[in-house]
């Protein structure tokens, strides 16, 4: 929470308090790349020590051209980064941001609803599941809120989660 604020202080002091709501800091999830044969407990927990984080959403090759994007402001660019896919771990936000958020055109982010549904199938979701409508779709889908999703460059690790299955980057990836 402390990168978090420290860093929307950042981009709020580069840009005002009014620019700065169309951009959130976000928080990417990892897992973790231990041997597929561990099961994680607390006897084998030291497993973990010697391994890789993978962020199995992002692994597009080249890197900065499949999976990360540079930010176009060129005030935050030096220091920011974006994923292709904004799909996140989670999200923060601060009053400030709710606030403008809730009467951004289109964004209705103050508004909890159900993912948007395919028109011919109902049960069928056309941005994501629930849990991907609104942890990022929501916020950062350009039919919606719009905002623009922020990495720092230098504290990026600081601003990462744990997914804990540790499984889904051997199905993408």
């Amino acid at each position: 929470i402390a990168a978090y604020l420290h860093e929307t202080n950042r981009v709020q002091s580069l840009l005002g308090p009014v620019r700065s709501t169309d951009f959130n800091v976000g928080i990417v999830r990892y897992e973790y790349d231990f041997p597929e044969n561990v099961v994680i407990t607390d006897k084998t927990r030291h497993a973990t020590e010697n391994v890789t984080r993978v962020y199995w959403e992002h692994l597009g090759k080249p890197i900065f051209e499949k999976a990360v994007k540079r930010v176009h402001d060129p005030t935050l660019a030096p220091y920011y980064v974006s994923m292709n896919l904004h799909h996140q771990g989670m999200y923060l936000a601060t009053p400030y941001q709710l606030k403008a958020w809730k009467d951004r055109k289109n964004c209705e982010f103050d508004r909890v609803r159900d993912r948007p549904s395919a028109k011919n199938n109902p049960s069928q979701p056309s941005e994501g599941t629930q849990r991907v409508w609104m942890s990022s779709q929501m916020l950062y889908g350009s039919k919606h809120c719009a905002v623009t999703q922020l990495l720092p460059v230098e504290n990026f690790g600081q601003l990462t989660v744990l997914h804990l299955p540790n499984k889904n980057y051997r199905r993408v990836g």
